[in-house]
């Protein structure tokens, strides 16, 4: 990994050890997760709306959690002493 890269997956793996990040997620985990229980069958685009919603927000958390993880990954090699092409 580049030094960027490497600054990127700490700041990721800040984010995602973040209380304020998690309470903003799981807040709006709930909000649409809430919006979709309480939507009526034939409210399709509210219900599609909260779908959407949930399925990003939960993206979003994926996606940092892999760039952090690639960090870690790529700290442990380098503290071994390994080759960066091997990952």
């Amino acid at each position: 990994m580049t030094d960027e890269e490497m600054k990127l997956a700490s700041e990721a793996k800040q984010v995602v050890e973040s209380a304020a990040c998690r309470s903003v997620l799981d807040a709006m985990v709930m909000k649409y997760r809430k919006g979709f229980e309480e939507s009526d069958p034939d409210q399709g685009e509210v219900r599609e709306h909260c779908y959407v919603m949930l399925r990003a927000t939960k993206e979003v958390l994926k996606q940092l959690t892999i760039l952090a993880t690639k960090g870690k990954l790529e700290s442990v090699r380098q503290s071994r002493g390994g080759n960066s092409s091997a990952l």
